[in-house]
């Protein structure tokens, strides 16, 4: 072997480690850009749809409407007034309900209730709060775990539980709802023998679901684009 062939392997090697440096160059931006494709990807699938429609509703009586192939808005009769649910369409045990586990506050009055309580104490303070946002998870698992979340946030005794729960629920997707009441009437007793009453309310309900639900029918024509619902709490 002679002085040249010795030498050759060394220039060889020079540029292998080039040619191994420039190909870990290009992985590496292949995996930038497929980074950036992946972070991407949520905005795509995170669309939302908004859809609309009007109603009356009556002392107690309850007003119900599918917006969805799984979910259904309620007015149901609480006190003087009516308390807002969103249900899965399914639910044969009627134990789940989609919007208090994740529409905050808790433990006071809260844009749910449509009716005196806690610190609302007059129709009139009532029907004042015309505009009335709440949130709603999307399906029986979300339900699942946002109930666990929930309830390390109200009870737990551990700072990391709570902590836990607060980090876990701002992950789960939710729907998004907006009542407004346009017109109402109280009912009175003219013997004063009951306090006042909702006799009748009219109100507006907007309901924004990612794109991906599957919208009844008759709302399909009132649906339009919509940003995404902010997880709770």
């Amino acid at each position: 072997m002679n002085m040249k062939e010795l030498k050759r392997p060394r220039a060889q090697s020079g540029a292998f480690v080039i040619a191994r440096k420039f190909e870990h160059a290009l992985q590496a931006g292949i995996w930038v850009v497929l980074a950036a494709m992946l972070t991407s990807a949520p905005a795509a699938r995170g669309q939302c749809i908004a859809v609309q429609f009007n109603g009356t509703v009556a002392a107690k009586q309850t007003f119900q409407k599918r917006f969805t192939k799984g979910l259904i808005f309620r007015l149901v009769p609480e006190g003087d007034g009516w308390s807002m649910e969103v249900r899965p369409a399914h639910d044969r045990q009627g134990i789940a309900e989609y919007s208090y586990i994740v529409t905050p506050p808790y433990r006071t009055s809260n844009p749910r209730y449509i009716y005196t309580g806690w610190d609302i104490t007059t129709l009139e303070q009532v029907l004042a709060m015309k505009k009335r946002d709440f949130a709603f998870v999307l399906d029986r698992a979300s339900y699942l775990r946002a109930d666990v979340d929930l309830r390390h946030i109200l009870w737990s005794a551990a700072k990391n539980q709570y902590q836990q729960g607060l980090d876990d629920m701002s992950e789960i997707p939710v729907g998004g709802g907006e009542l407004t009441i346009t017109d109402a009437k109280i009912g009175r007793d003219p013997a004063q023998a009951q306090k006042p009453w909702i006799a009748e309310m009219a109100f507006t309900v907007k309901l924004t679901v990612p794109s991906g639900l599957k919208i009844v029918r008759e709302l399909r024509k009132s649906a339009v684009a919509a940003p995404c619902p902010k997880p709770a709490p």
